[in-house]
């Protein structure tokens, strides 16, 4: 395990590997955890936008998650959401100049940074390519349904 990435690990993208270590502490975060996304998702659906106070919620429990296994955790978990949040608004930004319009919104550059915060840089990448596989099986479904969003 590297010294400037302390928590690069194989379970890195399961937030109980994060947790697990924190006995009753961590499967109280786990469920607010759990609960926190579930507003997250509803809102997302049903009003195409992330209140910021539940990405700072996922935030905090992010941080809370790392503080508890160490101070190195803490100091990746802060550059993570760092890193993340900058990606994000490289992203947001190339596609309002590629397509003249905003595709991502600011709600979703800072649930990535919160996202970032909880499962670390290396987490990322699979939590990217399943949050992409839940989009298209969702935009699919409602294509189906008849509604072309």
């Amino acid at each position: 395990m590297s010294q400037a990435a302390p928590c690069l690990h194989s379970n890195s993208l399961k937030v109980g590997s994060r947790m697990s270590g924190l006995g009753l502490t961590g499967a109280v975060l786990s469920i607010f955890f759990g609960l926190v996304l579930l507003a997250i998702a509803i809102f997302d659906v049903m009003q195409w936008r992330i209140p910021d106070c539940l990405n700072a919620a996922l935030f905090g429990l992010g941080l809370a998650a790392a503080a508890g296994n160490g101070r190195q955790q803490l100091v990746w978990a802060l550059i993570s959401a760092l890193v993340m949040f900058g990606l994000g608004l490289v992203v947001r930004s190339a596609y309002l100049w590629l397509r003249g319009h905003v595709g991502l919104g600011l709600g979703d550059v800072k649930f990535l940074a919160a996202a970032g915060a909880v499962v670390g840089l290396q987490g990322m990448p699979l939590l990217v390519l399943i949050s992409a596989m839940t989009a298209l099986v969702f935009v699919g479904a409602n294509r189906l349904a008849g509604d072309p969003l």
